[in-house]
């Protein structure tokens, strides 16, 4: 599974010497009876490398980034109306010259409200949100410590959910790390407690970490998710750092134990978070995202003796196995359901490197082949579609990511009817 998404990007950009560029005006995708596939601009000329992670709920805005002129990641918005691409201010300043910055956004509200987070070259990440031409620092104010990461943006554009692994420099009243939710308009900062705390009563030794991430928020902000993290440790000098050998195996070497749980939350503060099921006894399991209406939610599952699956929770927070793509994955570790349309009609995500979609009368299903199925073969030539990571609420429209000729990634959004 992707465990850590923002350094993979970290190593993409030394990997690939590849950015996007804004002299394409593609056709903007327009509900009809037609299904499109509209590839997205890159927004410069000299590097050719995308990453598209959001769209709004109406499927007119897409959020991401590209590589600029200078091998920077840099924020940017498409335009699904006239095919536009926006590069959008860095976070921070950036550094002096052979140095760069990985910046993106992760969601965007209904009234465009972004949040993201830029990578600096010490790999700690300082999350933002963007609001009326400005990027504001996400800050416990409690610790002064920064928020991790900012994963996900309610609908009026005022709570923010993510994590916050920076204690800051007052940590007399824990927890000062784990996940948080942010309301913009109020400064409220508030840190949920992981559920290892009731059942791991090491939480607080030295070099084990319980924390949990949330990756995903309700259109209304009103139920966060996210996976409840526990990173035992044999050796109280490394706590985790190594502790990915294979993906997200329970006991990795020389790692102690690492447990993971589907969790989501109540922000009006009733009780703790929530444990979801999982299925067939799975050990481990992560969240990824939640639809618009809290109606489904997105994510997956890994145990050390079972291949990893995509798993999907109804509204009665029963799990529904989605599975992988071409046969077991018991050696990618990367299936992931990672966005649901309401009511899980339609819920997307990866399976051994490859973009899927799952539907429930048709089950999981490589996206490059529904997409053909739906008369866009010529427009796929010479992609292969490697990640789906944000639906519409209606399922609609899917963003995702794709690799085109010359081993490029290039962002697009497909319309499904």
């Amino acid at each position: 599974m992707n465990k850590f998404k923002g350094m993979f990007y970290f190593f993409m950009i030394m990997i690939l010497a590849a950015g996007c560029g804004s002299k394409q005006n593609n056709p903007a995708p327009t509900p009809a009876g037609t299904a499109k596939f509209i590839p997205l601009s890159f927004s410069n000329d000299f590097f050719h490398h995308a990453v598209a992670l959001a769209i709004s709920d109406d499927g007119k805005t897409v959020a991401g980034s590209c590589i600029d002129e200078n091998v920077n990641l840099q924020p940017v918005l498409w335009s699904t109306v006239d095919g536009s691409v926006t590069r959008l201010p860095f976070m921070h300043n950036i550094p002096a010259p052979g140095f760069s910055y990985n910046a993106w956004v992760n969601g965007i509200s209904n009234n465009g409200v972004l949040v993201g987070n830029q990578q600096e070259i010490d790999l700690n990440p300082k999350s933002s949100f963007y609001k009326n031409g400005d990027w504001n620092y996400i800050i416990d104010p409690a610790t002064t410590g920064f928020a991790t990461t900012a994963k996900a943006v309610s609908g009026n554009g005022d709570t923010v959910v993510g994590r916050i692994l920076d204690p800051g420099g007052d940590c007399s009243n824990p927890p000062c790390i784990g996940g948080y939710f942010y309301r913009i308009s109020t400064g409220e900062f508030a840190i949920i407690p992981s559920t290892f705390t009731v059942d791991k009563p090491d939480c607080d030794a030295l070099g084990v970490d319980c924390h949990i991430d949330f990756y995903a928020l309700t259109g209304n902000g009103l139920i966060a998710a996210g996976t409840d993290n526990y990173f035992g440790n044999s050796s109280p000098e490394k706590p985790w750092i190594n502790a990915w050998p294979k993906g997200n195996n329970a006991k990795a070497l020389g790692a102690g134990e690492i447990l993971l749980q589907p969790v989501i939350y109540n922000l009006r503060g009733q009780g703790s978070p929530v444990r979801l099921p999982l299925p067939d006894n799975y050990l481990n399991g992560e969240i990824r995202g939640i639809s618009k209406d809290g109606s489904a939610v997105a994510g997956g599952a890994d145990d050390p003796s079972k291949p990893t699956i995509a798993v999907w929770w109804d509204s009665n927070s029963s799990p529904h196995i989605i599975g992988s793509l071409n046969g077991p994955d018991t050696e990618h570790h990367d299936t992931m359901a990672y966005a649901a349309a309401n009511g899980g009609t339609r819920i997307v995500g990866i399976s051994q490197g490859l973009a899927f979609i799952y539907e429930p009368a048709t089950g999981i299903q490589p996206l490059q082949d529904y997409l053909k199925n739906r008369g866009l073969g010529k427009q796929l030539q010479g992609w292969t579609l490697t990640s789906a990571y944000a639906i519409t609420p209606d399922g609609h429209y899917i963003v995702g990511n794709g690799k085109i000729p010359g081993n490029y990634q290039q962002g697009f959004v497909a319309y499904i009817p």
